[in-house]
């Protein structure tokens, strides 16, 4: 199956004014394809293993033709991605999305058009200018000033929209001196207001206000360049009266875009003026990209969540966790508040000793600051969900692949001497088997215990199966998921098995945010240790059979066969030292 193309219109200027679904498809993006009014801090916004492929444009050098970035959207679907194309405005207004939209039709290819915000509309507001006000105009025109060297002459009719009361102007700014004279012969009064706004919406936002027959005059003198949006009509005038932005009092920073009851359905309010810092603890990696995901993952919590979160390193990585527990402690002060998300998938060493330890140091240090941890993610729902997710996903941009009542997935975590710590992997792999529609689940590890990946990949073949799929039970990217894709494709290599991989499950799919989100609530409610003996709706005896998991071994399958003890348990054998468990 095919990938999919999303030409999303990133809205007019200013980087909050791109539409939730838009910002939703972005942070999930493989590739995104955008052109040059696109701002760095949009571009953020996509996750770090995106492809991030430039096809900008400007009035005077067209360096990539319209052709080659149709072509080149319709090749990125062709092989499996998810592709953004991110558009200034609105990709149907000037845009050229329709050319887009129609070589995937072509091709036979999925897409979607997500509208944008269109400069046409936005820009005049941020200026103070409605484009249609009761007692001026009840219509207006946008019009294009930048037509396509090709056309032997104008298809724009000049007199028909001389008559209209508010005239927009997209690209016009090199040609509005022959625009102004073409109106004004055609019987547009040459005293009819005007305005020219440069980067309209953003901090660096800029008006020209201007008679139609100075107009153009007006912009050479301030040196207003492009991208600009030209406002013809009585209306402009009215910018004396409602102007109400200040650009200079504008930062760049993307604000949240949740929805209010959203926030609060999974983060308390504060009733108080007492400060609230949040940590979030990782492991470290010597994996640039791990430590950019976690970053990243940190970025889309802060936004769902409205406040800001820090994040540390237990080890390898900075800031590291100590000193970072000790500047926020001191940085909130007397009755400040701090809440810590040990962003862990099992609750072994790192949790239970090293972690422990160092809150309970902090809080003897900082006995008035309100020191409140969280327990780690561990088992969850949504962390379920998610992985059947990520299942699906790579059976979907993978070629040739049989359905998924036919394909095994093999359910890999990072591994722990510590038994509690390994039994989440199992439990996700039985919510996988009961809620999914696969041949079978298998559970394996990718170091200190066993089954290993490769064995686990063995006893996939030895139970039949057709195909497997390698879902990493892992937060990000790392040492520990590189070397299990390692022995991954070497076991399925010696085996003859086809292998699709999964991707892991960040770095900020909305179900992980989620999932963040209620332990900080449950850290602030005080209800985090009770949360561990908490069933779970939706999940039929899972929680009260946990005990019982490693003794079936990983094992869900939707056909019979008996266990003839053949392999190890999921504990530890022999192991008389502390092996941590890597969750990266």
């Amino acid at each position: 199956m095919a990938g999919k193309a999303y030409l999303v219109g990133a809205g007019p200027g200013r980087t909050d004014l791109i539409t939730v679904r838009g910002l939703s498809l972005l942070r999930e993006a493989d590739v995104v394809i955008y052109d040059r009014l696109i701002g760095d801090d949009l571009l953020r916004e996509a996750p770090p293993h995106a492809e991030k492929i430039f096809v900008g444009k400007s009035p005077a050098h067209h360096s990539h033709p319209q052709d080659d970035t149709s072509a080149l959207i319709v090749e990125q679907v062709q092989a499996g991605k998810q592709v953004v194309r991110l558009k200034g405005g609105d990709p149907f207004v000037f845009g050229r999305g329709g050319e887009e939209a129609l070589a995937l039709a072509k091709a036979a290819l999925p897409f979607e058009i997500v509208p944008g915000i269109s400069s046409a509309i936005a820009v005049p507001a941020y200026a103070g200018i409605p484009v249609t006000q009761r007692e001026y105009t009840t219509s207006f025109a946008v019009v294009t000033g930048h037509e396509s060297p090709d056309k032997p002459e104008s298809d724009i009719d000049w007199y028909a929209l001389s008559k209209i009361p508010t005239l927009v102007i997209l690209m016009g700014a090199r040609n509005m001196q022959r625009i102004s004279q073409i109106l004004i012969e055609f019987g547009r009064n040459p005293h009819t207001p005007a305005a020219a706004i440069h980067q309209g919406t953003t901090h660096q936002q800029r008006t020209v206000h201007a008679t139609l027959t100075d107009l153009s005059a007006a912009i050479a003198a301030d040196g207003l360049t492009p991208p600009m949006v030209i406002v013809v009509g009585e209306v402009a005038a009215l910018a004396d009266q409602m102007a109400w932005f200040t650009p200079e009092n504008e930062t760049s920073h993307l604000v949240s875009l949740f929805e209010e009851s959203q926030r609060r359905s999974t983060y308390p309010e504060r009733t108080t003026m007492t400060k609230r810092e949040i940590v979030l603890i990782g492991h470290g990696s010597e994996v640039p990209q791990a430590v950019e995901e976690f970053h990243y993952f940190a970025n889309s919590l802060s936004h769902h969540i409205e406040h800001s979160a820090s994040v540390c390193f237990l080890e390898i990585s900075q800031p590291e966790m100590n000193h970072m527990l000790h500047d926020t402690a001191t940085a909130v002060g007397d009755n400040g508040e701090m809440l810590v998300v040990p962003m862990l998938l099992g609750s072994a060493f790192h949790m239970k000793a090293e972690i422990t330890t160092a809150v309970h140091h902090i809080r003897d240090e900082f006995p008035k600051v309100a020191i409140k941890l969280s327990t780690p993610l561990g088992f969850h729902a949504h962390l379920a969900e998610l992985l059947h997710v990520r299942v699906d996903e790579a059976l979907a941009r993978t070629p040739d692949t049989l359905p998924p009542e036919e394909t095994t997935v093999l359910v890999v975590g990072g591994g722990s001497s510590d038994p509690d710590s390994n039994s989440s992997v199992a439990k996700v792999g039985r919510v996988l088997y009961e809620t999914g529609n696969y041949a079978g689940v298998e559970v394996a590890y990718q170091r200190v215990t066993h089954p290993t990946t490769a064995e686990g990949l063995e006893r996939a073949q030895r139970l039949g199966a057709k195909q497997v799929v390698l879902a990493p039970y892992l937060l990000f990217t790392g040492i520990v998921y590189q070397n299990m894709v390692r022995a991954a494709d070497e076991a399925a290599a010696r085996l003859g098995l086809k292998l699709i991989h999964a991707q892991y499950l960040g770095p900020s799919h909305p179900l992980l945010v989620e999932v963040v989100a209620q332990r900080l609530q449950e850290a602030a409610d005080g209800t985090s240790e009770l949360f561990r003996h908490k069933a779970i709706e939706g999940i039929p005896q899972v929680l009260n059979s946990a005990h019982h998991l490693h003794h079936e071994h990983g094992h869900h399958h939707s056909h019979d066969h008996h266990h003839h003890h053949e392999h190890p348990h999921g504990h530890e054998h022999g192991h008389h030292h502390h092996e941590h468990e890597h969750h990266e």
